[in-house]
């Protein structure tokens, strides 16, 4: 525990300064100490923010093959399938992290998910259907930004 502690003071260092190739080096080298579903998913969330989405997309799917019902990267796979405009994929795969919910899943990470359903909502047509998500997301999470920044670009839309 202790050990888990030092890693993650050592890898909120860079992620505080947007330092993000040397994020990607650090949480490379903690998979390599401890090779665990929540070290590939720090790795990914690393790529993502340096851009290195193919990358970030790998060790999701490895995330999966340790345990296939993780929910975490089976909504990071959604966001990854929104981003490439992929919206039958982000479809399938919203719908199978929406049945992954539990109650293990902190009400922040749920309320992000459901802004991840809300911007799927809207990018294919369904205005009422996002704002209602956004709604839902600020109910489970008041604290949450991005429901809020979604919701104030879709009326800017």
């Amino acid at each position: 525990a202790a050990s888990e502690q030092a890693w993650d003071m050592l890898i909120g260092l860079p992620l505080t300064r947007g330092d993000y190739s040397k994020l990607v080096a650090l949480c490379t080298v903690r998979l390599k100490t401890a090779d665990t579903s929540r070290n590939r998913l720090l790795l990914a969330k690393a790529q993502w923010a340096n851009k290195q989405f193919d990358a970030c997309a790998e060790q999701l799917q490895l995330v999966l093959k340790q345990e296939p019902k993780h929910f975490l990267a089976t909504a990071g796979l959604a966001a990854l399938a929104l981003r490439q405009v992929d919206d039958a994929k982000a479809a399938e795969l919203l719908t199978v992290a929406g049945k992954l919910i539990t109650p293990e899943i902190t009400a922040e990470q749920q309320a992000d998910f459901h802004v991840l359903e809300a911007i799927h909502a809207a990018i294919t047509g369904h205005q009422r259907e996002a704002f209602g998500l956004l709604a839902k997301a600020r109910r489970v999470h008041p604290e949450n930004k991005r429901a809020q920044e979604v919701s104030d670009a879709l009326l800017d839309f």
